[in-house]
């Protein structure tokens, strides 16, 4: 293997080693009174491969150090935020199901919103056990990007969540060209079952005023996506709270 080679696979842990990450936060409106509801935490690594998240994430999971990294990438997400708004901190089903006492330790705020997208099979029963104990303790749980990847419908059904994210994807195709009222079908769905399990809808990834229109009209209130802002740096968000 080429000196490159292995500085690409090793730098993944010196960037969670020195926690060399940044935060950036995505307000998440109201469309009702154009109120700012919270923010969504989105990590960046430092300048170079790795600075954009896919590829940051992607590479801690094949090197088996993801939960290190989630666990870097929270604490820094708390450290320039003021609690006085909610914070949205992505993290997988494993590190929940696994780390659940260290993040109980370290995360349990009442404005705090966890979200989870990809839940594997093997992780199902310790993941709702790890769900039902922050629920208790007053932290609320989001389905990440629902209507995407391979997930089954069990996190839809089972799962007591507080918010489901409604991914891009069917956001985006809602103004489509051929296909617009088979994924305005599939959101309608969503929204749905979102309201017979007491959940608030997010949509995500909003980037065009007709989007945002399909959004309103399928009477979803709360939105994020750079249509209405871009991430902000932390100084920048203080601003709008």
């Amino acid at each position: 293997m080429s000196k490159r080679g292995l500085f690409c696979l090793t730098s993944v842990e010196k960037i969670i080693e020195g926690k060399m990450v940044t935060t950036l936060y995505q307000p998440i409106y109201n469309l009702i009174d154009g109120t700012v509801v919270g923010f969504e935490a989105l990590s960046r690594g430092p300048q170079g491969l790795y600075y954009y998240p896919n590829r940051l994430f992607t590479s801690a999971l094949k090197r088996k150090c993801l939960p290190g990294l989630e666990m870097v990438c929270a604490l820094k997400a708390l450290e320039r935020f003021s609690m006085n708004s909610m914070l949205f901190i992505n993290f997988s089903a494993y590190t929940l199901a696994e780390y659940y006492r260290d993040i109980c330790s370290k995360f349990c705020f009442s404005n705090l919103v966890i979200e989870v997208g990809e839940i594997g099979s093997e992780h199902k029963k310790s993941f709702k056990k790890a769900v039902d104990g922050l629920t208790k303790k007053g932290v609320q749980i989001a389905l990440d990007d629902v209507g995407s990847g391979t997930k089954d419908f069990f996190h839809i059904c089972e799962v007591p969540v507080a918010y489901f994210k409604i991914d891009k994807k069917l956001i985006q195709g809602m103004t489509s060209y051929n296909n617009a009222r088979y994924y305005k079908t599939v959101v309608s769905h969503i929204k749905k079952i979102a309201e017979e399990r007491n959940s608030t809808v997010i949509a995500e990834g909003v980037e065009t005023q007709e989007q945002l229109d399909e959004v309103e009209n399928a009477g979803i209130k709360f939105v994020q996506g750079f249509y209405l802002s871009k991430p902000l740096h932390p100084d920048f968000r203080e601003e709008l709270v």
